[in-house]
């Protein structure tokens, strides 16, 4: 079985790519993740005003 490997070169171009990508994917996720801690802090938030009687529709 013949087992085709690009030279190292290449290797290391594939690397610096692939870590790139996760760099990137990685610092996406790290936002994502913070919006929905924001969006169920605004939850928690806009629930506790319902409950309380401190919700009111300003519709202008």
């Amino acid at each position: 079985m013949i087992v085709v490997v690009p030279n190292y070169d290449e290797q290391e171009k594939i690397v610096d790519s692939l870590d790139s990508y996760f760099e990137k994917f990685n610092a996406l996720k790290k936002k994502v993740l913070l919006s929905v801690d924001l969006l169920k802090e605004k939850r928690a938030a806009i629930i506790s005003a319902a409950v309380n009687g401190e919700l009111n529709a300003n519709l202008s």
